[in-house]
């Protein structure tokens, strides 16, 4: 078996995500590997309302978007505070997938572990996406868990 010493596994913080997480603990226990959580804000992008002004302030809502996912990413940092293995936390902008597959390569990782789920029609195409570029582009190996499924 490959030496595996970085294991990715991204999160957005939902039930499949951390199922993947499990996994990926689990196999970083077993390899003695660092666990690099990663979650990435994806842009909000603004659409031109026409005339009149609008009251939602887009730069302060993704302000407040970062600031929960950073804060969720430190309850799960400090969860696992006792685990036999070593966590770090990356917080990442831009396009999902794209930025999964660049935080492996950029943090010479070994593995990406990441959750799909039994999400279907519609839903499937918008949320299975994300795994599904990630495993085609990525430079290292993507191992994907069949997380429970997830009704909406």
């Amino acid at each position: 078996m490959l030496p595996i010493r970085k294991i990715v596994v991204p999160t957005d913080f939902s039930e499949p995500a951390r199922e993947g997480f499990r996994q990926a603990r689990e196999l970083a226990e077993h390899f003695g590997a660092e666990l690099l959580v990663v979650h990435v804000h994806a842009p909000v992008e603004i659409i031109p309302a026409g005339h009149g002004t609008v009251a939602f302030n887009v730069a302060d809502y993704q302000k407040e978007m970062e600031a929960a996912a950073q804060a969720r990413m430190q309850e799960i940092i400090a969860a696992e505070k006792d685990a036999p293995v070593s966590l770090t936390p990356v917080m990442r902008k831009g396009n999902v997938a794209e930025e999964i597959a660049a935080a492996g390569a950029e943090h010479n990782a070994d593995l990406i572990v990441m959750a799909t789920h039994g999400y279907s029609g519609w839903k499937k195409l918008l949320l299975g996406s994300v795994t599904e570029r990630v495993v085609r582009t990525a430079s290292i190996p993507v191992l994907t868990i069949n997380a429970p499924s997830v009704t909406a």
